[in-house]
């Protein structure tokens, strides 16, 4: 993440105004860093730890406005994740993040039905700009 991601730079021209979203992602630290920049932003953030646990809350929630999802993950994957999310809510959009970006990859994201990629280290401004496109 920039080093201004945090400190409010870039928070300052944005406000979600308590949308609720799910952030997906298996490493402690990037989950830490991603909420703490979501919820400055004014976002109600759920977490989930692989692709399985983010689909048991798409089915139980549906304040859900959007997904953060990690691609690499232990039971499910996010591309999984993400076909079986968007054939049951085609119209939830899901932010893929991952830090292993190459083209095929890219390419497989968006197959699997995703409305964004982020590479990783993620550049809040640009998740920033990204979320307001899709909320």
């Amino acid at each position: 993440m920039s080093t201004d991601s945090l400190n409010g730079k870039n928070a300052k021209n944005y406000n979600f105004s308590g949308a609720t979203i799910l952030l997906v992602e298996d490493d402690k630290i990037n989950m830490l860093l991603l909420r703490n920049a979501l919820e400055i932003v004014n976002v109600h953030v759920l977490t989930a730890e692989n692709g399985a646990e983010a689909l048991g809350f798409v089915h139980k929630d549906p304040s859900i406005k959007a997904i953060l999802m990690d691609i690499k993950m232990p039971i499910m994957d996010g591309l999984e994740a993400t076909k079986a999310i968007k054939q049951k809510q085609p119209n939830l959009p899901v932010i893929i993040q991952t830090a292993y970006a190459h083209i095929g990859e890219k390419q497989d994201a968006y197959s699997a039905g995703c409305d964004a990629y982020l590479v990783k280290p993620i550049n809040i401004a640009q998740l920033y700009s990204t979320l307001q496109q899709l909320l």
